[in-house]
């Protein structure tokens, strides 16, 4: 955030992940993003993929939207830099199940993340970072199969994002 007066983030995710802050709580994998709802700089936080009980929660600020895959991108401002945060838990359980917390319910495939990375390069979305989270070893087979099917899906987003397309 120092490095850019405002940021929007995408976050392909699950589950809500805005639990209220109590007087006593720390961030968490449940409220990470009730916190950084409260920094000046996020201007959006676009949040995708969410399924089950949280995607019924009242919406806990006016920066946060909650949009399907098929038109989150409308939510997206081209001259503000987009920083993308994807949890593994949003992928469909068909064909990634290494995940501490799983959520049912059809959730997209890889090439359909795959694919929204490519188009918001193509639009010409300033991307200034992304991370990839959740993938659980321990909740894998005794081959780690989804951890290296998850190897293959991070060199294929780096292939999309490319050093020259990240600003």
């Amino acid at each position: 955030l120092k490095a850019h007066k405002k940021i929007q983030c995408l976050h392909f995710d699950a589950h809500f992940d805005c639990n209220p802050i109590d007087h006593d709580s720390r961030p968490s994998h449940n409220n990470f993003v009730s916190y950084l709802l409260e920094e000046e700089g996020i201007c959006k936080w676009v949040a995708v993929g969410q399924r089950g009980i949280g995607k019924k929660k009242n919406n806990p600020s006016n920066k946060f939207v909650n949009k399907s895959l098929s038109n989150f991108k409308k939510e997206l401002d081209k001259e503000i830099p987009l920083y993308i945060t994807i949890d593994c838990d949003v992928l469909d359980l068909n064909e990634f199940k290494a995940v501490s917390y799983p959520q049912p319910g059809a959730g997209p495939k890889m090439v359909d993340l795959l694919d929204a990375l490519r188009i918001l390069i193509k639009d010409g979305h300033k991307i200034i970072g992304i991370d990839i989270c959740e993938y659980n070893p321990k909740m894998d087979s005794e081959n780690y199969l989804y951890g290296r099917i998850l190897s293959h899906f991070i060199a294929e987003i780096l292939s999309i994002i490319k050093p020259g397309n990240l600003n």
